[in-house]
């Protein structure tokens, strides 16, 4: 680049040439003058190269310049020539993006040039010639932005089909919570999301909804009604500001006929988005957090550090707050402008580059209702609010005003906690007064808390789902240490009746061992059967409830490090009862409530009994939890209970020729009460197994049939089977983990 010189007249004609500022008064042009800089290029000087910082535009005064990239065999592969009155790296001026060609003179040129401070300068005393600047440089930007997504959807284009579809695809801008279509509409073409995040919403036929997922830069919504013009099977409201571009029906159909390849790419389209939906995954291409600290003494910085280096791991991610904002935009206070400053269109053009740039943006806001704040709200999917423990639990004004100002965004709390807290307490009092989609605990110092954070937050959760069984659950002891052995870290973990008392004792104490102490306190069946008269259950329940106290005590579930559920079932209202909060204990105790043999819990008017009455095996809950996680399973339920010798009944039973017969020395061999009822709800395991196979991730199924159901004395040998059979199942898995978590 040439000597850079301050030429005023030579500036003012230049700009007064430019179409970018026709209209613009003489009297304003002489003051916005100061605002440029003269630069002089010799013939073959170079303006700039590909992949530049772009942060100037330039208008061309006098003489001629050469925009050029790199052909396939590093050949000089030139694009366009232009000459007086030409403005030159407009776009960039907007997005910040680098450069994407080299410019060049082709003789002695004169070129003026604006940079973003002096834009911002521009801004502040002449604000409507800003405004009408950014918006005659938006349409190349928006065709340039539909170009990148183009690209990245169908591969490369043939430059006939991407200028057909550049002129004919419609632009649409949506606000946050703006309807893109309605569930029902009639299908008439597919949309690409250029910049924002739409979600997917169901709505069932009892008009509830049910969010689907979620659809990222550079994905599509809408493309089966190219193949069958079928009415929209959901509704897609806009989560952020947005843009969309729509193809209708009539152009792809014209489209298709001379580039056939474009049938291919929607069908794999539409194969992916079936998958997904199919796993329960909501994957996108990127993620904004607002991040929002609610004390000004909340560790943010060093928290921020280690969440961008956990999720690292998972795609390019750039945390920002206002001060890192500013530098990189290159004007200092940028990020203190309000929404409605003239600057606001450009700031938000170099904020959606920053989302083609970065699959996770951190916005760290303050703990205050600032501008920044504001601008970090304005271009969230998500807020997390990350506090002390140890403060005031109590709402925040920054929380009330995100309720008011944007209703509907998700909210997740992280609560940081010191480093030798042994286990969190009181969190009830901070989920009460907030409607919080999830929280976390995180030790100060815990690289383990912090990459689960990370992994949660990217939607590559691990979860550990362990089905009922009886004593055959002792099994799932073994394949846990398993787990822990290969270097799985588990990230949340639930699961029905024994499942939910093995889970339980895991989630409490993080530990496999103390799963062994577990398996001493149940090493025999009297350890927790306490037979009485059978008008309510075969057993008082007593043992049972003290063994409940001895493992859980009075701990909640929400104190637990790691994510936790369990299932029970709702006699009185038949529905399944997920508990997530509340009294470990209690929610256990009503899990393992097998009808008929112990007792049912008591809520309110309603009885509560074993979750494997309706699931014995709740992966499609751990699932959709995860959103998009891995999921492990756990299964102890054998297809065939072996008999080791044919029962001797008919098919009517006397219970009193039984007992005579015992009295007496002649035995008969019968199923018992208990054993028939577990069997029964345990083969509802077995059939979940087989549907749910395509939520699960990897399936661990220890053949425990040779043990009875009740044979609680035989852990050391079910321990062994587990253990033996998750390390087969790890063998062959281990390379797909490895490949996603490294």
């Amino acid at each position: 680049m040439g000597e850079t010189q301050i030429l005023p007249m030579g500036i003012f004609n230049a700009i007064r040439r430019s179409t970018l500022f026709r209209g613009v008064e003489d009297s304003v042009l002489l003051e916005l003058e100061n605002q440029f800089k003269l630069i002089t290029l010799a013939p073959d000087d170079y303006l700039f190269h590909e992949d530049d910082v772009g942060d100037s535009m330039y208008i061309i005064g006098r003489g001629k310049v050469r925009v050029c990239g790199k052909a396939d065999d590093g050949s000089e592969l030139i694009i366009d020539e232009h000459g007086i009155g030409t403005c030159i790296g407009e776009i960039a001026l907007l997005t910040g993006q680098p450069r994407t060609a080299t410019v060049y003179a082709l003789e002695e040129s004169d070129l003026i040039q604006l940079s973003k401070s002096g834009l911002a300068h521009i801004a502040n005393k002449y604000p409507d010639v800003v405004v009408k600047l950014t918006a005659a440089i938006l349409p190349r930007l928006q065709m340039t932005q539909m170009a990148h997504v183009l690209s990245q959807l169908f591969g490369s284009i043939e430059p006939a089909a991407l200028k057909t579809l550049q002129t004919e695809m419609t632009w649409l801008e949506l606000n946050k919570g703006d309807l893109l279509f309605n569930q029902g509409d009639a299908g008439d073409g597919m949309y690409i999301l250029v910049t924002g995040r739409l979600q997917i919403v169901f709505t069932e036929l009892d008009g509830s909804k049910r969010v689907l997922g979620e659809v990222g830069v550079g994905e599509t919504v809408g493309e089966m009604a190219l193949l069958t013009g079928e009415p929209r099977s959901a509704s897609i409201t806009a989560v952020r500001e947005s843009n969309v571009v729509k193809l209708p029906t009539p152009v792809f159909e014209r489209l298709m006929v001379d580039y056939p390849k474009m049938i291919t790419q929607i069908t794999r389209i539409l194969t992916r988005r079936q998958q997904r939906m199919l796993k329960g995954v909501r994957e996108t291409r990127s993620f904004n957090y607002a991040i929002i600290p609610l004390s000004r003494d909340t560790p943010i910085r060093d928290f921020m550090g280690e969440l961008a280096s956990s999720i690292s791991k998972f795609g390019r991610v750039i945390p920002m707050d206002g001060g890192q904002f500013d530098a990189l935009y290159g004007v200092e206070g940028v990020s203190r402008l309000s929404l409605d400053h003239p600057l606001d269109l450009a700031i938000d053009r170099w904020m959606c580059d920053v989302d083609f740039r970065y699959q996770y943006v951190l916005y760290v806001g303050d703990p205050d209702d600032t501008a920044w704040t504001m601008r970090c709200l304005s271009q969230a999917d998500r807020v997390i609010f990350v506090a002390s423990a140890s403060d005031s639990p109590e709402m925040r004004p920054v929380e009330r005003m995100i309720q008011q100002r944007f209703s509907g965004i998700r909210t997740e709390l992280v609560l940081l906690h010191p480093a030798d807290t042994k286990l969190p307490q009181g969190t009830e009092a901070w989920l009460a007064p907030r409607q919080l989609e999830r929280h976390y605990h995180v030790r100060r110092g815990d690289g383990q808390h912090m990459r689960r954070l990370g992994r949660f937050l990217t939607g590559n959760a691990i979860g550990l789902v362990l089905s009922g069984g009886g004593a055959r659950g002792y099994a799932h002891i073994g394949a846990i240490r398993a787990l822990v052995e290969a270097g799985i870290e588990i990230d949340a973990i639930g699961g029905t009746s024994m499942g939910a008392l093995i889970s339980g004792v895991y989630a409490l104490n993080q530990t496999h061992e103390s799963l062994y102490k577990l398996a001493e306190q149940f090493a025999s069946s009297k350890a927790v059967f306490d037979y009485t008269l059978p008008l309510v259950a075969l057993n008082r329940s007593s043992k049972l409830n003290t063994a409940m106290q001895t493992f859980y005590g009075e701990h909640q579930i929400e104190d637990l490090w790691i994510p936790y559920f369990c299932v029970a079932t709702n006699l009185t209202r038949a529905i399944p009862v997920i508990s997530r909060r509340g009294s470990l204990r209690r929610a256990v105790r009503a899990s393992i409530a097998i009808p008929a043999v112990f007792s049912p819990v008591v809520v309110g008017d309603d009885l509560i009994v074993d979750g494997s009455v309706m699931n014995n095996f709740p992966v499609d809950i751990m699932s959709e939890f995860l959103e998009g996680g891995m999921v492990i399973g756990s299964a102890v339920s054998p297809v065939r209970e072996r008999a080791s010798k044919p029962f001797e009944i008919e098919d009517s039973v006397s219970g009193w020729s039984l007992l005579l017969g015992r009295l007496t020395g002649r035995r008969k061999r019968v199923p018992s009460l208990s054993k028939t009822v577990l069997r029964a709800l345990e083969v509802n395991s077995v059939y979940r197994v087989r549907s749910f196979e395509a939520l699960v991730d990897l399936l661990i199924r220890p053949d425990a049939s040779a043990y009875s159901i009740l044979e609680f004395d035989a852990a050391d040998p079910l321990f062994e089977i587990g253990y033996n059979t998750a390390q087969a199942a790890l063998k062959d898995w281990l390379p797909t983990y490895q490949a996603r978590y490294g």
